[in-house]
């Protein structure tokens, strides 16, 4: 210890002393709480990490549904919320929606966005076919049929 500080102790009084030691007593009291703070937040932000991870995981999933047309501002009542979906109501959708969507690449485009490129890929075969009417919805359907996403 200092020589400084030891002799400046001695000078002290009792009482002089006995603050300095209840000052300390509530400095280290008080970076207790500090130190119990921070490792509770520290727990916190590792169990945050965790979750974090587990989401990225997960499948990812569109952030908005897919919406049908029939042309810019003409929504129908038909929506697809997963690529599954998707073959579900490319089905019964009207060939003017599909012929619409798939001119314009949306069903290429919402399928990237969630992830699922080889279903992309696939649609855009079918674009290059040049196709209309049910041959189109066919040929939509028979390149989609037998894939996993």
């Amino acid at each position: 210890m200092d020589n400084t500080v030891v002799s400046g102790a001695r000078d002290m009084s009792k009482e002089d002393i006995s603050q300095v030691i209840e000052a300390i007593r509530s400095e280290l009291t008080r970076l207790r709480g500090i130190e119990k703070d921070y490792l509770r937040l520290k727990e916190e932000n590792q169990s945050l990490i965790l979750r974090l991870n587990e989401k990225k995981t997960e499948p990812r999933s569109a952030v908005e549904p897919f919406h049908f047309s029939l042309s810019l501002d003409q929504y129908i009542d038909l929506y697809a919320s997963n690529p599954k979906e998707l073959v579900d109501i490319i089905k019964i959708a009207p060939i003017q929606s599909l012929e619409f969507h798939l001119k314009r690449h949306d069903f290429e485009a919402w399928l990237r966005s969630i992830g699922a490129e080889r279903m992309a890929l696939a649609i855009e075969t079918v674009v290059d076919e040049s196709l209309s009417g049910e041959d189109l919805r066919k040929s939509l359907l028979e390149a989609i049929h037998d894939l996993p996403e």
